[in-house]
């Protein structure tokens, strides 16, 4: 009986605690030592101005002093090890993930900023001679600007709440299809003050900035040139224009690379999707039990177990079934040695226990000897089957049959004195670790039996709808022991589950790389139909001249091109340094992907054309005798 003293919050989940009711009870240190490595967590808070390197000297100061003033209690050994907590609690593959979108977030940011600054720097290329006489008049240049700054601020203003209600009414569903299993406990996505703080100043500063450098230009040119060039019907100046595509340059660049990065999310996502993981799971349901205290010994649990596996495969509609720990994609990586080949160290494997029939559950192909039958598991003995990566590595061009190996296993298997193995089998690989980890490992599989541990899971194929056998499972363990804390599911919705972080990563960044590429289009498409429109007057001069429609199509088509390819060229060399960034973080990427680059080169070379092609149009439409009156 244990006495409630304290309710901690909900969201309270210490130390990566799992979702759902949770408790604390009061630590015991007192046990004796064990020869066994041991790691304790102990959680405290650096004094202001200390780093973690100093806090590591000082608690190595700390053991040095223990190991000489207890002598003979000191285990050997014994040190500390000093990290952040928030490292323990958002782990790599979150960060990872988070690093991503932020990276996508703030590429869209600088392609809105820029696409900004074009449609500010257009707008007010068009008012210069309105500044011109202003200025004319005594406007200072200082007044100019403020006045451009506050449209920009305006324009600021209504975005971030129009952004804002977008926000709230679409934060609900993003939190729903964010992957609960790989994102920290403590993360509580909801509408936060301060963050929405942070984002409408952001989009104030941004637009702000962006709309700082037209005001600028806007104003620095002397009084008699906008009204000259008014007066004589010209186009823009050079300057302007130079300055304009180089922001629809930036734009290609960027968004270039931001489609690059999706595309290789995509590739991602679309091999593990299709990977050949060498096994079925197809009308499979998986079940796990935690055993209590009362099965205290090895003997009660393999009991336990073994009766459990012999009246679930009994069951009307149950094709076969079989324990597994761990999970069906995950193993457990040991030390291991090889007797005959003695002298070599760091020799590793992974390994899984496994009972009889496990290979025909999951029909995996044996390819030598035998599998692990009922009597080796029964009798617990010790012999494993290897798989085709275990040969290839440890017995290259030799036959493993009847070889032993010798794993060095975790504390659970404190009762085998002797941990060497006889090979009797081989299978073939499978995608045995993470579904993260591309690379197939050396692996074998031993008889649950030899384990022995509180609770396995026990993985069953139903020659119907898995789903309707879910309650008949949890009768068949209820019947058996019905204190037992049991959890049923179907296998597919686990793997579902893992293809979502890759799944949710690529479906956000591709919305990122559409909005950019919209931009893009938006911000080419602008600045062609603005440059059209100033040069109306040159265009009518041509066309009076005898200039065809295809000329001038040809001639505005290859003014907008000219921009996009620049913007290409140096973008591929910048999303090929992307790949290379990407390889170690996004699965089954193994080197600059040529497919996906050629085909984000398509997209974005057709979107462009159609961005071009339409003012182009426009321009042919244009009549002579109107365009000569044109100013």
């Amino acid at each position: 009986a244990t006495t409630v003293i304290g309710v901690m919050p909900p969201r309270f989940k210490f130390y990566g605690g799992a979702p759902g009711p949770s408790g604390w009870l009061p630590g015991n240190f007192s046990s004796a030592p064990t020869k066994k490595p041991q790691f304790t967590p102990v959680v405290g808070h650096l004094k202001p101005g200390v780093t973690i390197a100093q806090a590591s000297e000082d608690l190595a100061m700390l053991a040095e002093r223990f190991a000489a003033t207890y002598p003979k209690e000191h285990p050997k050994g014994f040190n500390f090890f000093v990290r952040f907590l928030s490292d323990s609690i958002v782990d790599t593959q979150s960060q990872r993930t988070l690093s991503l979108l932020m990276g996508g977030v703030g590429l869209l940011l600088l392609i809105a900023c820029v696409n900004v600054a074009n449609q500010l720097l257009a707008r007010a290329s068009a008012r210069e001679r309105e500044f011109a006489v202003r200025a004319a008049l005594g406007a200072g240049h200082l007044r100019l600007v403020r006045q451009l700054m506050i449209e920009s601020l305006l324009i600021a203003v209504g975005g971030a709440l129009l952004g804002t209600l977008l926000s709230w009414g679409t934060l609900n569903w993003v939190a729903g299809i964010i992957p609960s299993w790989y994102m920290a406990t403590e993360a509580v996505i909801g509408m936060n003050g301060w963050v929405l703080l942070f984002a409408i100043g952001t989009a104030v500063v941004a637009t702000l900035f962006s709309g700082l450098a037209p005001a600028l230009v806007a104003v620095t040119r002397d009084l008699q040139s906008p009204l000259k060039e008014s007066a004589r019907g010209n186009g823009d100046s050079e300057s302007r224009h130079r300055l304009r595509s180089l922001l629809v340059v930036t734009e290609v660049v960027l968004s270039l690379v931001l489609l690059t990065g999706a595309g290789l999310l995509f590739r991602s996502f679309w091999t593990l999707r299709h990977l050949d993981r060498g096994y079925s799971v197809d009308n499979m349901l998986y079940s796990e039990v935690g055993l209590s205290e009362k099965y205290k010994t090895p003997e009660q649990r393999v009991q336990f177990h073994l009766e459990a596996l012999r009246r679930i495969r009994a069951l009307p509609g149950v094709t076969s079934a079989a324990f597994c720990l761990p999970s069906i994609n995950w193993a457990w990586p040991i030390p291991m040695e090889i007797p005959e080949k003695p002298g070599v160290e760091g020799r590793r494997t992974w390994f899984r226990l496994v009972s009889d029939g496990f290979f025909d559950l999951f029909r995996i192909s044996m390819l030598q000897g035998r599998t692990i039958s009922e009597e080796d598991v029964l009798y617990a003995r010790q012999v494993v089957v290897i798989n085709r990566a275990f040969v290839e590595k440890y017995f290259a061009g030799e036959n493993p049959l009847g070889r032993q190996v010798k794993l060095v296993l975790p504390p659970m298997f404190t009762r085998l004195k002797d941990t060497t193995f006889e090979i009797v089998g081989v299978v073939a690989d499978t995608q045995h670790a993470q579904v993260g980890d591309p690379q197939v490992q050396p692996q074998v599989f031993i008889p649950f039996t030899i384990g022995a541990v509180p609770g396995d899971m026990l993985f069953v194929r139903t020659a119907a709808d898995p789903a309707s056998f879910e309650n008949t499972l949890r009768r068949e363990f209820a019947a058996m022991d019905n204190d037992l804390p049991v959890e049923v599911g179907l296998v597919r919705d686990v793997f579902e589950g893992w293809y979502n972080e890759p799944e949710f990563v690529f479906g956000m960044l591709m919305g990122f790389a559409v909005l950019g590429m919209t931009l893009v289009c938006i911000g080419v498409y602008s600045v062609l139909s603005y440059s059209v429109s100033r040069r109306t007057h040159e265009i009518g001069v041509r066309m009076a001249l005898g200039a065809e429609a295809g000329d001038v199509r040809r001639m505005v088509m290859k003014s907008g091109m000219r921009w996009l390819l620049v913007g290409i060229g140096i973008g591929v060399p910048a999303s090929i340094g992307l790949a290379k960034i990407f390889q170690n973080h996004i699965w089954g990427l193994k080197s600059a992907d040529p497919l996906t680059l050629t085909v984000v080169l398509l997209v974005l070379t057709v979107v462009g054309l159609a961005a071009c092609y339409f003012p182009a149009r426009r321009a042919t439409k244009v009549d002579p005798m109107v365009a000569l009156r044109y100013e």
